[in-house]
């Protein structure tokens, strides 16, 4: 049985699982390139109140996000740090505990 070679494998199985979970992760939480905004219903002129057939309700419209690009940037920055660090200090430890590990060995 070869340690080195069943550890590799499992490290490649695992930083694929990270990487399709973290892709489905990205896609799934895309920042959306628009917000919410209000336009409030309009007031009563001065004194005089408006009629019930004046009444506008507020209405809900959708605006571009001028912040958008500083969202995605920041989401796809945040992915990628699990997809790299997360796949790296499982390498290290592996590969620490097999050196550790061979350490106990004899030597022939």
């Amino acid at each position: 049985m070869n340690w080195s070679r069943g550890l590799f494998r499992l490290w490649t199985a695992l930083t694929l699982i990270v990487f399709v979970v973290a892709t489905y992760g990205l896609i799934i939480t895309w920042p959306s390139p628009t917000m919410e905004h209000v336009i409030p219903s309009p007031t009563p002129r001065g004194d005089k109140p408006l009629e019930p057939w004046e009444i506008i309700p507020a209405k809900t419209v959708w605006v571009p996000d001028p912040n958008y690009r500083m969202h995605a940037v920041r989401h796809i920055k945040e992915y990628v740090g699990w997809v790299l660090i997360l796949p790296a200090a499982l390498f290290v430890f592996g590969w620490g505990t097999l050196w550790i590990a061979r350490g106990f060995t004899s030597k022939p």
